[in-house]
């Protein structure tokens, strides 16, 4: 009979073991996530901030080529001489960013562009 005891009290301790420690690692996934979404926030406006002043050349050799880039009454077809390149951001949320560069070919403004969720 104790035997049976101690063996149901070792499941019960293991059983509740598991319970506590999904708990703990629950806690822990819930604080890196919304550290991490909060580093999301504060990095985003640093980076506009970085981008603003750079030439077209300094930002294609960081981000590569524009996935997209507008034309202001042009007629070429290189992305070198569009006015706004958009590219978007690897992130689960939805994320990309819109420089626009002025006539001396500097990036004048960076908009965060955000899509629905």
């Amino acid at each position: 009979m104790a035997s049976r005891r101690c063996k149901a009290g070792i499941t019960a301790g293991l059983i509740g073991g598991l319970f506590v420690s999904a708990g703990l690692i629950a806690g822990i996934w819930w604080l890196m996530e919304r550290h991490r979404a909060s580093r999301r926030r504060y990095h985003l406006p640093r980076l506009t901030a970085a981008i603003v002043g750079n030439t077209k050349a300094a930002v294609a050799s960081v981000f590569g080529p524009p996935r997209v880039a507008t034309f202001m009454g042009e007629t070429s077809t290189d992305y070198r001489d569009a006015a706004v390149w958009y590219y978007p951001l690897p992130r689960e949320e939805r994320i990309g960013l819109a420089i626009r560069f002025d006539d001396n070919r500097r990036a004048a403004n960076v908009e965060i562009i955000r899509g629905p969720q």
